[in-house]
């Protein structure tokens, strides 16, 4: 099976390591307060802003005379202003879609840890600052778009740059370049990273948070050191579109928590295909290091998860556990890519080592494979249900990292562990490819299937002729047969010997 080409934000590699010393905002003198006000009502001449009576007019004026800790309180109202956080502050907006940061032009910019161009920025978190909130605020891209006429700069709606904090409630929206700079893969909606050799690296939480209409990516987490922790969060791409390959969430080096959150609509028309291609991704983890996905709905993207571990990418992170559970991936789009591709996947599981755990999730309506290793071994998937894909479960490759970088080791996936899974009314339940081996399954069920239930493609002195050990296996269809004896009839039981003797052909295929 060919794997295809992954669009990230940059494959770049870091050009130098930058060390920030902590910028704190100067306490001036006037302020009284720990609490400042903002209104489009407001003045900022003479006004030290610590009465709602008399606020100021601009966020940026009103954190010139917060002191550090303090909190700059935004009434409804659109601020057209470019907002650099350097010191311990809270904004907190009169709602999402009330209290607006909307700047017609972006002048300023910061640097990208990650080399490539100047980043644009609506609102900047500058290195040093450990603990910058944002409540309850809007941050609109639109105005300042037709600013940019060349790829020489990124467009970014939040940017923590070795920093940390909070983002609550907030809506980040229309962070994009006029569509005829789409392939600049530029425009993020939220960007979280850390230079190398940071004394603070970036650590953010995002907790009710809304991206959408952004132009490569919606959130960004990128750079060993940098984790991000998002929970109860919506990211929405812009459909269907031959414009750009969006991701919904990238987690490139850094750790990552995403959980009870919606990932949807990154889908790109491959308008290259055959003689090149790639495709959006609704959750991409690349060379990361400690990765939680739970109880998310990752839905109607290209691949609805994809899990890579390829050292030619760079930025690997020290090895931490990946675990996917109890997530709803479903109606993943492989467009007018052929099968077989690695489009219109729910979860990949690409080129990893061991220590991914892949577990009760609920898998449908993914037009090619449901659950899909490629290169990977020592991976857990058990207590899946899959239903109505192409594939249930396809375990084989090559990976990326062998595809793209002769990586020979990338080749197989070998001595996973599949377990306890419900595969049904796919093409076929179960497949396992030639490039496989010794992986072991073990009480899964593949019934009712299209095609057939199970086919194991390897050849050795495992279950049946294969590579691999099957055990208690309920299916109907097999190739090879003797796979799955273990299908009993309801109408005709077989008898407690048989049944035993079934147990023992099986168990048989661990001895040797």
């Amino acid at each position: 099976m060919a794997r295809r080409v992954k669009a990230l934000v940059a494959i770049t590699t870091v050009l130098s390591a930058v060390s920030f010393g902590v910028v704190i905002g100067a306490i001036p003198a006037s302020a009284t307060s720990l609490s400042t006000y903002v209104a489009t009502t407001g003045t900022n001449t003479a006004n030290t802003c610590t009465s709602p009576s008399r606020p100021c007019l601009t966020i940026s004026y009103a954190l010139t005379q917060t002191p550090t800790g303090g909190t700059v309180s935004v009434a409804a109202g659109t601020y057209a202003e470019q907002v650099t956080i350097t010191k311990n502050v809270t904004i907190i907006g009169a709602g999402s879609t009330k209290t607006t940061i909307e700047p017609s032009a972006v002048p300023l910019s910061d640097s990208d840890s990650d080399g490539g161009f100047p980043l644009s920025y609506i609102v900047d978190v500058a290195p040093g600052v450990k603990s910058a909130n944002l409540f309850d605020l809007g941050v609109n891209g639109s105005a300042a778009s037709g600013q940019f006429s060349s790829c020489a700069v990124d467009y970014v709606g939040v940017y923590y740059h070795d920093a940390s904090g909070v983002l609550s409630n907030d809506l980040v929206t229309d962070i994009e370049l006029p569509e005829a700079l789409f392939g600049c893969q530029a425009g993020l909606g939220i960007y979280v990273t850390t230079d190398v050799g940071s004394a603070t690296p970036s650590n953010v939480a995002m907790q009710s948070v809304t991206v959408n209409n952004y132009d490569k990516n919606g959130i960004t987490c990128d750079d060993v050191g940098t984790v991000c922790s998002i929970s109860a969060s919506t990211v929405t791409g812009i459909g269907a579109t031959p414009l750009i390959a969006q991701n919904g969430v990238q987690a490139w080096g850094s750790s990552i928590s995403l959980v009870g959150s919606s990932i949807t609509e990154n889908i790109y028309t491959n308008p290259n295909y055959p003689s090149y291609y790639t495709d959006s991704t609704g959750v991409l983890i690349l060379n990361a290091g400690s990765v939680s996905v739970l109880n998310d709905v990752v839905s109607e993207n290209n691949g609805d998860i994809d899990a890579q571990e390829v050292a030619g990418y760079g930025l690997l992170a020290p090895e931490g556990q990946w675990v996917f559970e109890g997530n709803q991936i479903t109606n993943s789009v492989e467009g007018s890519i052929p099968f077989g591709y690695g489009v219109g996947d729910g979860i990949d599981i690409d080129s990893t080592p061991g220590n991914v755990v892949v577990g009760s999730n609920v898998v449908t309506g993914n037009p090619e494979f449901g659950i899909g290793l490629f290169g990977a071994s020592q991976t857990s998937v058990s207590s899946n249900e899959l239903s109505n894909n192409g594939y249930g479960i396809y375990v084989g490759g090559p990976g990326s990292a062998n595809a793209y970088y002769g990586v020979a080791s990338a080749l197989n996936s070998s001595k996973n562990s599949i377990t306890a899974n419900t595969s049904d009314k796919n093409i076929v339940g179960i497949y396992v490819d030639t490039e496989a081996s010794a992986n072991s399954l073990l009480l899964n069920t593949a019934l009712s299937n299209m095609r057939t239930d199970v086919v194991d493609a390897t050849t050795g002195r495992g279950t049946a002729g294969t590579s691999d050990t099957w055990l208690l296996t309920t299916c109907s269809t097999s190739t090879p047969n003797g796979i799955c004896p273990f299908f009993l009839h309801l109408s005709l039981p077989l008898a407690p010997v048989n049944i035993l003797q079934v147990l023992l052909n099986q168990l048989g295929t661990l001895i040797h």
